[in-house]
């Protein structure tokens, strides 16, 4: 008995062996593919997604009660805490075009309203974003000023450009867009074209797009140092120095 008993270790032995190496294989199999999904899944270090994913945030709001409710509201809708930072921009993006249109508007504005804000630019921004959001229509100075409103409450450094574009037929018209600066580096963004070419879907053509690449070339006559310096952080101006001494609406049509 003592000798059959020995006998028949080995090949329970060899079995427990087999077992472990197959096992140890498999794992290692299992390991590797999830690696490899994993890599796969991961975006292209200058893509879009890992561009805005990799941004420091800092939010800022426009210091308007009624803008800086809209915002927050339209956030509630469409916005959730678990999106990552490129998502939400693409949702802000995908919000204006699917809201607004194309189109003149005259705003009636109260020059104290010019006055608040201890950079003028900045109240332009505010009004022309308070009238898209208003009437759902604008041109190429209200998409970009609400883009920045949202984008900056996002906590982008995104920043109002003007200059030119050269359309299909080789004409230059003046326009403005968007420029978010990521890491040091500044990529256009142009809702109100991307919106004017939507009609069969939205394909991002004039989404988080390089200076430098095939897309920039329809641009021109833009100072980036200069509409960086343009942004004022919304700062408003000491109450007691607002001038109220223009009561009478000023007309503007944009």
């Amino acid at each position: 008995p003592t000798t059959t008993e020995t006998t028949s270790a080995p090949p329970a032995t060899e079995t427990t062996k087999k077992e472990t190496t197959t096992k140890a294989a498999t794992t290692k199999t299992s390991t590797t593919k999830a690696s490899s999904e994993r890599a796969a899944s991961a975006p292209a270090p200058d893509s879009p997604e890992a561009i805005l994913n990799s941004a420091v945030l800092h939010p800022q709001y426009t210091n308007d009660e009624w803008l800086d409710m809209q915002v927050q509201s339209i956030f509630s809708v469409i916005l959730k805490d678990s999106m990552s930072t490129y998502e939400k921009v693409v949702a802000c993006y995908n919000y204006m075009i699917d809201t607004s249109e194309y189109g003149h508007m005259t705003m009636f504005v109260n020059p104290s309203d010019f006055s608040r804000y201890v950079n003028e630019e900045d109240a332009k921004t505010v009004l022309f974003a308070k009238s898209i959001l208003s009437n759902g229509k604008g041109v190429c100075d209200d998409y970009a000023a609400l883009f920045l409103v949202l984008t900056r409450a996002i906590g982008l450094d995104c920043y109002y450009t003007t200059g030119y574009t050269t359309n299909t037929k080789g004409e230059k018209k003046a326009h403005s867009w968007n420029t978010i600066t990521v890491n040091g580096k500044d990529y256009i963004f142009d809702v109100q074209v991307e919106d004017n070419q939507s009609d069969y879907g939205i394909k991002y053509t004039f989404f988080c797009k390089e200076y430098d690449s095939p897309i920039s070339k329809v641009y021109s006559g833009y100072d980036l140092e200069s509409s960086k310096k343009s942004y004022g952080g919304f700062r408003l101006v000491d109450p007691s120095e607002v001038k109220t001494t223009q009561s009478a609406d000023s007309i503007f049509t944009f």
